[in-house]
């Protein structure tokens, strides 16, 4: 598996309703640092508690696909805006992980050595949906939602929101880069693209982006700076609970035509249509 990522970036979904299992929970919880522990006890509801515990153990256990090391072995440090890292010992290969959660999914995407960002969110109404538009997109975005049918705005508006939060987290500044400081576009022929301002010294040539829905009411985004490499070829897993730990099946991915009003030409390039278990590793 960790030749593979040379080529390409691995996107591992855990569905929350399918990892509710007192005991399965409590697999997760006995991988956990003591730092983790403290903080997983520190949410006041048990969805959060059970989702935060999802969310660090799926990281623990798709990482120990790639090398041998046991699930709760991982050491893990943080830059001074929060973003994790693998603690790198001598021998260890470059391996850069990003982690999203919301309701009901959890997101781990797993690249060899570049930076590299995931965002998932869950779409729902939001009741400041124009004032929280208005100051968080640029005009270009913000023209672009304006142009989608009312029905559409909510899925536009959390298209770019995991775009520019997964831009975000594999630049590893956290919110002190500006959002309205960088706008993303569709290209017919190239797919997503970003155009930044000069302040931030970055080239857009540099970024690979693609926007997913993983089911109807989620969007996922992934930000790749591949520099001057080809695009890589992003794949899909879900992690799925057995008797062994977890089982990682690959998901098929599919363009869609049209998904709820979107078509590739406007937000939504891609749909992950599963079913399809033909890769099965196991964790323990």
């Amino acid at each position: 598996m960790l030749n593979a990522l040379k080529n390409e970036a691995h996107v591992c979904l855990a569905f929350a309703d399918r990892h509710s299992d007192p005991k399965l929970l409590a697999w997760y919880r006995d991988l956990l640092s003591e730092e983790e522990l403290e903080k997983h006890n520190s949410f006041f509801f048990d969805r959060d508690r059970d989702l935060y515990l999802l969310t660090h153990g799926l990281v623990r256990a798709t990482l120990s696909r790639y090398l041998k090391i046991d699930p709760d072995k991982w050491v893990f440090t943080y830059n001074r805006h929060g973003r994790p890292e693998i603690a790198q010992s001598e021998g260890n290969p470059q391996l850069r992980f990003s982690v999203s959660r919301t309701h009901g999914l959890v997101a781990c995407l797993i690249v060899f050595s570049i930076d590299a960002g995931v965002d998932v969110e869950k779409i729902r109404k939001l009741d400041n949906f124009k004032t929280l538009s208005e100051n968080v997109f640029t005009h270009l975005e913000l023209s672009r939602l304006r142009d989608l049918s009312e029905n559409d705005q909510m899925e536009g508006f959390f298209t770019f929101w995991t775009l520019k939060e997964a831009y975000i987290k594999a630049k590893g500044t956290g919110l002190s880069l500006p959002l309205n400081s960088f706008s993303f576009y569709f290209d017919a022929a190239r797919g997503v693209r970003i155009s930044v301002d000069a302040e931030l010294q970055d080239m857009p040539s540099n970024w690979q982006f693609a926007s997913f829905r993983p089911t109807r009411s989620h969007t996922i985004a992934v930000a790749l700076c591949r520099k001057d490499r080809a695009d890589l070829r992003i794949r899909f897993f879900e992690a799925m609970p057995d008797l062994n730990g977890l089982s990682f099946l690959y998901l098929k991915q599919y363009p869609l035509e049209n998904l709820n009003g979107f078509t590739p030409k406007k937000l939504i390039p891609f749909h992950i249509e599963k079913g399809y278990a033909n890769e099965s590793l196991r964790t323990r």
